[in-house]
C-alpha cells in the first residue's frame, strides 16, 4: 500500500499543525507545465469514471455508501468541473513542482487524505 492511499482523519483543531507539518515535508523542486497538469486531471477523471461504472454494478446489487451514491449522482459535476480545470490548466504558466506533480496538487491530496476524503468549509 503506499503512503498516498492511506486514509486518516485528522481532527479540525489539529488540521492546522497537521498542514504544516505536511508543507515542511513537501519539498518544492522545478516546475511541472500546465499542458502535465492537465493530462494528469485528464487520467483522473479516466479513473474515477471506472470507479462510476463499479458503482453502477454495486447499485444494482443494493449495495452503496453515501459517498458512492453522491458520486453516481453527481458525475457529471466532476467530469465538468475537471474537463473546465484541465483546458484552463493547459493554458497556464508551469506551477511549482514537488516529484513529480504540482505543489497545490500534493497539498490538496494530504487534506483530503487528513480527512477521509472529506473536505468541508471547516476543513
Amino acid at each position: 500500500m503506499s503512503r498516498e492511499s492511506i486514509t486518516l482523519f485528522i481532527e479540525p483543531e489539529r488540521l492546522e499543525a497537521f498542514g504544516e507539518n505536511t508543507a515542511r515535508r513537501l519539498s518544492p523542486r522545478g516546475l511541472v507545465s500546465g499542458r502535465r497538469l492537465a493530462a494528469s486531471i485528464a487520467a483522473e477523471l479516466r479513473r474515477l469514471g471506472r470507479l462510476r461504472d463499479e458503482l453502477e454494478d454495486a447499485c444494482r446489487l443494493g449495495r452503496l455508501s453515501p459517498a458512492a451514491e453522491w458520486l453516481l449522482d453527481n458525475w457529471y459535476l466532476a467530469a465538468r468541473e475537471g474537463r473546465e480545470a484541465a483546458l484552463r490548466l493547459r493554458e497556464a504558466s508551469p506551477a511549482r513542482a514537488c516529484g513529480e506533480r504540482s505543489l497545490l496538487l500534493a497539498a490538496a491530496r494530504a487534506l483530503l487524505r487528513s480527512g477521509g476524503g472529506l473536505v468541508d468549509g471547516e476543513r
